[in-house]
């Protein structure tokens, strides 16, 4: 009888003791410091994040499902978000029942204050990040940093090879422009602004029109007339819209754009805005695939 009360209480023990290393484990903490400065305690091992930017696809990638990700950004075919909640940037209430034990947004959310009373939360400057270190600082927020870098390396060794077929088909040293097309005024993307920049600048290497970097943040875009093209009119013209098909519009009929060389040697190509809105590896890989089918002339 001794010995059964012995052998339970040392089970107890067990069970206690497992219990309890599995709170602490838990509620362990690091330090996360943003490239702008702010240093935040996080969970070591986040559970229930939610990501108000547009790097859901980033932490999908390094095998973590966020419980909510933006919807203001648009849905891609390119990014599987089954299994997180689609919330406004700032809709407090809902992100609270989400019960997030880690909260990402941008540092220009106007409910930041709120939602540190929710839960730790990492404020990003879109402008301090390449879409590079974007995915190495969610690697090392996730305790996932060597997987990042693999990935990292693995999508510059894929593009590289994408942009050789490219070169080989198109010839070296081709003049690029992406751009949208607006009421009244062209946006310029910079290299690193999304809807594909970061494949053609970055990876693919291919050059702007001469001064057509003048006054461009590489993490923004410019907005310019439609009289002023002629200095950003370059050999191959990218162009990112809603239906990714072409759309005709004022400055499409115009002789201006009809007598640029781009567009007398068919080498405008449109394509979904969408699904090249996001920056995460697996992302830029399926859009590097379809940049290579359209500028090598193979079916998508």
């Amino acid at each position: 009888m001794k010995r059964t009360i012995v052998l339970f209480i040392a089970l107890l023990l067990v069970l206690t003791g497992c219990g309890q290393n599995k709170s602490s484990y838990s509620k362990e903490t690091k330090t996360f410091e943003t490239k702008s400065g702010d240093k935040i305690k996080i969970p070591k091992n986040p559970k229930r994040i939610v990501v108000l930017t547009s790097n859901g696809g980033n932490f999908k990638d390094l095998g973590v499902t966020p419980v909510g990700i933006d919807a203001d950004f648009p849905k891609s075919k390119y990014v599987n978000e089954k299994g997180s909640k689609r919330i406004s940037s700032e809709d407090v209430e809902s992100v609270a029942k989400l019960k997030p034990d880690l909260i990402l947004t941008y540092d220009v959310n106007t409910k930041i204050k709120k939602y540190k009373k929710i839960a730790p939360t990492i404020p990003i400057k879109y402008t301090d990040y390449s879409y590079k270190e974007m995915h190495l600082a969610i690697g090392k927020i996730l305790g996932k940093e060597q997987k990042a870098k693999d990935q990292i390396k693995d999508l510059e060794n894929q593009l590289r090879q994408d942009g050789q077929a490219i070169e080989q088909k198109i010839g070296k040293n081709k003049t690029f422009t992406v751009m949208e097309i607006q009421p009244k005024q062209l946006s310029i993307f910079g290299e690193n602004f999304g809807r594909g920049t970061p494949i053609i600048y970055q990876e693919y290497k291919f050059p702007f029109p001469k001064g057509a970097k003048e006054g461009l943040a590489k993490n923004g875009f410019k907005k310019v007339p439609y009289e002023k093209y002629n200095k950003y009119a370059a050999d191959y013209v990218l162009i990112p819209t809603d239906s990714g098909k072409v759309e005709t519009n004022d400055f499409t009929k115009s002789e201006l754009w009809k007598n640029q060389k781009a567009y007398k040697n068919r080498h405008v190509y449109y394509y979904s805005k969408d699904n090249a809105t996001y920056s995460n590896p697996s992302s830029l890989e399926k859009l590097s695939n379809h940049f290579k089918n359209i500028l090598t002339k193979k079916s998508t």
